[in-house]
């Protein structure tokens, strides 16, 4: 909760919270900056959701765990245009080229989607969709290939690995799926 102050409200019309930390994938929220009320009421932000930074290099393998309770990443003024998920986990993918595979096994029934994305080379916050990999129902593994443009990528490149977005509005995850992710 952030309190309505005075001085604050005659600065500034919107706020913008960033909640993060070394390690910790940061989240960011829009806020209006005071109440219509004077040191009216607190500010609800609502439920933050941090993840771990993950960064996935050849030949690493990482264990991890997707819950409804992770984070919803997608298409608003910090995510540029990225793909939109939610549940979903943010892997870094560093020393990825053309030729190598993303492989990405899971343990829950939910048929889960893998999407690549990069910074837009010159384009602050703006995100290149580079591929999106559905599994069918019932699959639990996806081999995703390096595409051939890969490494034009120099500012950072990156998977998400979940939902899509709008399955928060139908109960999101079955149940908790264990992920293994490695490239190779």
């Amino acid at each position: 909760m952030l309190p309505s102050v005075r001085d604050f409200c005659d600065l500034v019309h919107n706020l913008t919270v960033e909640v993060g930390g070394e390690g910790v994938r940061t989240e960011y929220r829009s806020l209006p900056a005071c109440s219509t009320i004077i040191d009216g009421p607190a500010i609800d932000v609502g439920t933050i959701r941090l993840q771990e930074r993950i960064v996935v290099v050849p030949g690493s393998v990482f264990d991890l765990r997707l819950s409804n309770g992770d984070m919803d990443l997608g298409d608003d003024q910090y995510e540029g245009s990225g793909y939109e998920c939610g549940p979903c986990k943010l892997l870094d993918l560093d020393g990825a080229r053309e030729g190598m595979t993303l492989l990405v096994e899971w343990s829950s029934p939910d048929p889960l989607v893998v999407w690549l994305e990069a910074e837009t080379t010159g384009g602050w916050g703006m995100k290149d969709k580079l591929g999106e990999h559905r599994a069918a129902p019932g699959q639990r593994a996806i081999a995703v290939p390096i595409p051939a443009n890969w490494q034009e990528y120099t500012d950072g490149a990156w998977m998400k690995i979940g939902l899509p977005r709008s399955s928060r509005a139908t109960g999101g995850l079955v149940a908790p799926a264990n992920i293994r992710v490695s490239l190779r």
